[in-house]
């Protein structure tokens, strides 16, 4: 058949789980199919593919771009944190908020 089908706004039923990759489809086997795709747990092999135009980062461990990293890391070496060697000083107050440093 090459002909167009109207259905009139109906709706068709049972259609059953395909069998060959030219056969239609029901909505339950569609939903099915993208949840094992979508498998937060799965590997995702990329092919030596990329992954482009890529947002900056809302969530925790949402995916970052290199923008935002390189951003990170410049903003990380720019300010000064109190090293252990003794290499720099504080300058400022320390609150403990009622907490204590301990000897190890």
């Amino acid at each position: 058949m090459e002909a167009r089908i109207d259905m009139n706004n109906n709706t068709i039923y049972n259609v059953k789980d395909p069998v060959q990759a030219d056969q239609a489809t029901n909505k339950k086997y569609v939903e099915n199919q993208l949840e094992k795709k979508l498998d937060k747990g799965a590997d995702i092999d990329m092919k030596n593919k990329s992954i482009i135009n890529l947002d900056l980062p809302s969530n925790q461990r949402d995916a970052a771009c290199v923008e935002f990293v390189n951003y990170r890391i410049d903003d990380m070496t720019q300010k000064k944190f109190l090293k252990v060697d003794g290499t720099n000083n504080m300058t400022g107050n320390l609150n403990l908020n009622n907490n204590k440093i301990i000897n190890l």
